[in-house]
């Protein structure tokens, strides 16, 4: 039983008894924290508690908080009753004086005493939550039906099954068993599956379980049967799933695709891993279901599935600052345009040297003379790019050939982006330095591109683009091992002389100019 699960088996248990409990709800954070807000935990009268709302540094401190409220008097309180408790733990200060924590990250605790005798809601948690939320302004409540919108559906009750159904019940995965031999498909075997269905594998039933939701479903096949892997083939390639892998080597799965039809090879190509799960290491049932999970709670949540090495904090990457192209359809270079009397190549540059990038590479081809007269002044290197007009691709090309430190990866921007806060690209190399990921990259409504952060093993694919498409096709090749960073300033750029007075007209409205001092 996971720690959710076992917290509120514990909360159920006090209020049935007649016993009170106080609820430990993390209302907020920021910054570097162990949990994120919506996380519980539960504090008893004897002084125990269940589960965790930071890497057990608080705890202890948070059951005296919670004892107080047990002690405030629990007959004259409401079940929105309690306390607030806030920790800051960006002070070096603290990991002396303080919590020991040094985690440089911020947490505000709602600690909310339940009392059985005000049992009114069919769900008291979450409406005592709720009242508490509302009566302090403590914000809107994190949607928390991530917890329950995902499933998993394991074809094959053999002993290799039961530690992935094991494991993913533990993450919160719906697991469903289905298997036709008896001895196998027991509910006893799988008790973290929330279905053991004991039928015989046929396309009717295979259609019945995908379509009783709408969750993002993963299908693992592992059998150990020819024929009935292909039938589950079969049927899993018409239906909505968004992730697939069967247990074999690859040269299994190839005969088995060689007896599907060529439409249905193309549409479960698309979804289908084979060999199943992340390359990790080690034998026995243990350590393939290890690898399973890891790979389908990789895809699901968009992580990378990068290790993340240390690395020294401020450590600065290269720069790439696109500033080559004709801008044809604005009728002039739109790197050379002011704003506020600035222009607009002079402008990232600033950017760039503001999050604190030192090896900066601004690649410049159409009007160079001119882009160099507005930037040769600042600490960066000019690169030519004389094959500037074949499109973004060679101004990308000729920036990576260029670059001559072993950083270990490259920002890539453009000129035409002023209002992108000095924040993003902190966030971004922040999380680039700390996770490691292949990619950062900017998040727009329907897609992510630049500016982004290109991990150094991706130089070969940046150097291989052609046209003007730029670095996207990388991003896109890429999307389920990137991390994006919604920014809503980098849509508004300029291709236009009438979306550059739209610009101006913002910028002079707007405060985005004291985020780049």
């Amino acid at each position: 039983m996971n720690v959710r699960k076992q917290i509120a088996s514990i909360i159920d248990a006090e209020l049935t008894a007649g016993r009170s409990i106080v609820l430990g709800y993390l209302a907020a954070t920021s910054g570097s924290t162990y949990q994120k807000a919506g996380a519980r935990m539960v504090f008893l009268r004897d002084g125990t508690w269940c589960g965790l709302l930071s890497g057990g540094c608080l705890e202890a401190d948070l059951s005296e908080h919670a004892a107080e409220c047990f002690e405030d008097g629990e007959a004259a309180l409401t079940n929105s009753s309690g306390k607030i408790v806030s920790y800051d733990t960006n002070e070096d200060g603290d990991i002396v004086f303080g919590t020991g924590m040094g985690c440089r990250g911020s947490l505000t605790v709602a600690l909310i005493l339940v009392n059985p005798a005000h049992c009114v809601a069919e769900n008291l948690v979450e409406s005592c939550i709720q009242a508490f939320v509302e009566k302090h302004n403590l914000g809107p409540m994190p949607r928390m039906d991530h917890l329950v919108a995902r499933r998993l559906l394991i074809f094959g009750a053999g002993v290799d099954a039961r530690p992935l159904c094991r494991l993913a019940s533990d993450l919160d995965w719906q697991v469903t068993i289905v298997d036709h031999r008896p001895i196998f498909a027991r509910q006893s075997e799988f008790p973290g599956a929330v279905r053991v269905i004991c039928e015989t594998v046929e396309r009717q039933l295979i259609l019945e379980i995908i379509a009783a939701s709408n969750a993002w479903t993963a299908v693992v096949i592992m059998t150990h049967n020819f024929e009935r892997d292909l039938e589950i083939l079969k049927a899993v390639a018409e239906e909505n799933v968004d992730f697939l892998g069967i247990l074999g080597p690859v040269l299994r799965t190839s005969d088995l695709m060689a007896k599907l039809p060529m439409a249905t090879q193309e549409r479960l190509a698309q979804k289908l891993h084979s060999p199943i799960g992340l390359d990790l290491g080690g034998y026995g049932p243990e350590s393939v279901a290890i690898s399973i999970t890891a790979q389908i709670q990789m895809l699901w949540s968009g992580a990378s599935g990068t290790s993340r090495l240390f690395s020294v904090p401020g450590k600065n990457m290269d720069t790439i600052i696109l500033a080559a192209g004709s801008s044809s359809r604005m009728g002039r270079s739109k790197q050379l345009l002011k704003i506020a009397g600035e222009s607009l190549v002079r402008r990232a540059v600033r950017v760039a040297i503001a999050a604190g990038q030192k090896n900066i590479f601004v690649v410049v081809g159409c009007d160079g003379n001119y882009v160099r007269d507005e930037i040769e002044d600042l600490p960066i290197t000019i690169v030519d790019n004389p094959n500037h007009e074949s499109g973004m691709a060679s101004s990308i090309a000729a920036g990576i050939q260029s670059l001559s430190s072993k950083s270990p990866g490259t920002l890539i921007m453009t000129c035409d982006q002023p209002f992108i806060k000095v924040e993003h690209f902190l966030q971004m190399i922040d999380v680039f330095n700390t996770r490691r990921p292949r990619i950062c990259a900017t998040g727009y409504e329907n897609f992510s591109g630049v500016p982004a952060i290109f991990s150094a093993n991706l130089y070969p694919e940046l150097l291989s683009l052609k046209g003007d498409r730029g670095a996207r096709a990388v991003v896109e090749k890429y999307r389920h091992h990137l991390i994006s960073f919604p920014c809503l300033d980098a849509a508004l750029d300029c291709d236009t002389p009438q979306e550059f007075d739209q610009m101006t007209n913002y910028f002079m409205q707007s405060d985005v100019d004291q985020h780049c001092q």
